[in-house]
Order: C-alpha cells, then structure tokens, then sequence
C-alpha cells in the first residue's frame, strides 16, 4: 500500500467518484469508504457506509481523523480507514479537519476536480438527483467550495475525457 492519500476535491457532480472508482479499477487504489447519515440516493449507491445517526455516534471521537457535515447529513472517516485507503473522496472542510486531526504517516495529497457548472448540473441529472437537490448543491457548493483551488496541491479539469483526467491524477500521484 502506498504511503500517501489522495484527497480528491470537487463540486457536486465534478466526477470525484468515477475518478476515485476509475483509479481503483485501473491501478489498484483502495477508495475509503466514509461514514454518513446522509441516506442512499438510489437503491445500490456504493462510497459511504451509510449508516444511523446512532451508529454514527458511536465512532469515538479520538479515532475521527476527517469530519464535515454538508447540510443536515454528517461524513466521516477513522484512522484506520485512511491507514488501509489510498484515496479518500472529501469536502474542504473534511481537509482541514484531518490536517488537524490525522496522527497517522501518510502524506496527503489534494487534487481538485473542475468542471463546468453547466456539466455538473447535467451529470447530476443523469444520476437521477432530485431537482430541489441539485438546485441546493448548486447554490451550497458555489460557498463550501470557495478556495478550493487554493487548498489544493493539483488541479485538473474534468469536462471531457474522464481516462485523460485519471491518468493526470495517476501521473501526479506516482509523481511522473
């Protein structure tokens, strides 16, 4: 397992899950799945393990390595998700608590996804988002994201050729 973790950052409907999903598939990389209370947005939605708010409370703070909460729904991931995971898909506010909070030897790295708005919009449609979802993300993002090119250590645009734009992240990963 590599030593370092890669943070994928973007909007809503960005692509960060085909990317992360993309890179398991082709290179290997194990995807941190993260704890949420946000429920499924279809029947075998796979990334999290979604979980009660109960169950939730139940992760002790001190292994908490990386914590957010976008809208009433809260995320997380312990150390050792991240010690046994390569690639983790985040928000800026998961990033700044695990620069604060991980104790563990991985070094991170952050890469950012762009993408036009008018794609996002589209891609979140195809998946079957709720339009009232997808207007809040809209509007939620253009705030939570807000310097996310500045936190980040890489960034790449992902509007066309998804296979272009992980082989740009694999290159930057394996420092090619």
């Amino acid at each position: 397992m590599n030593k370092t973790l890669l943070l994928l950052v973007g909007e809503s409907g960005s692509g960060k899950t085909t990317v992360a999903d993309t890179l398991s598939d082709k290179f290997g990389l194990k995807v941190l799945k993260s704890y949420t209370t946000r429920p499924k947005r279809y029947e075998n939605e796979t990334g999290h393990e979604f979980v009660s708010e109960e169950e939730f409370k139940n992760i002790r703070p001190r292994d908490t390595a990386a914590y957010t909460k976008i809208g009433e729904y809260e995320y997380c991931a312990t150390n050792r998700q991240i010690a046994e995971s390569d690639i983790y898909v985040i928000d800026l506010a998961g990033i700044r608590y695990l620069k604060n909070n991980y104790k563990g030897n991985k070094k991170i790295k952050v890469v950012y996804i762009k993408t036009k708005q008018d794609l996002r919009k589209q891609r979140m449609e195809a998946r079957g988002d709720k339009q009232s979802d997808i207007s809040f993300r809209m509007r939620n993002d253009s705030v939570t994201f807000d310097g996310a090119e500045r936190a980040s250590d890489f960034v790449v645009e992902n509007n066309e050729n998804i296979d272009e734009t992980v082989l740009r992240i694999w290159r930057y990963y394996i420092g090619a």
